[in-house]
């Protein structure tokens, strides 16, 4: 069975299953097979999830969305770091992101950690 915080961020994207899980985390969305039935589900989560739910799970029924948890919210560690190689500021990389600045600068120093500790045998 496939976890449904993965599924939504393989087929909407990690900020788009952010933004969902903080607008309907927790329930179960009906969505339409088509567009023009599905006026309910744009106010609920406004037109563009709409189209991408449609698009995506459009006719199954009802669709699970989990709430916010480690799964939707993990930052994706690699891009603090990419980022940050860009000289980028812990304010705009977090903005950037979705996270804290704190996250960012404790990402950095996890990896600053695992450099100075050489490669691993």
């Amino acid at each position: 069975m496939t976890d449904p915080a993965n599924l939504l961020v393989e087929r909407l994207g990690i900020e788009n299953a952010r933004v969902l899980a903080g607008l309907a985390g927790g329930t179960r969305l009906s969505v339409p097979a088509q567009t023009s039935n599905a006026a309910r589900l744009q106010s609920l989560v406004g037109e563009e999830l709409a189209i991408l739910l449609i698009l995506h799970f459009g006719g199954l029924g009802r669709v699970y969305v989990p709430r916010l948890g480690k799964s939707l919210a993990k930052v994706d560690e690699r891009a603090v770091m990419r980022l940050s190689r860009r000289n980028w500021p812990a304010s705009r990389i977090a903005r950037k992101l979705g996270c804290t600045e704190r996250t960012v600068h404790s990402i950095r120093a996890k990896s600053r950690r695992k450099t100075s500790k050489g490669p691993s045998k």
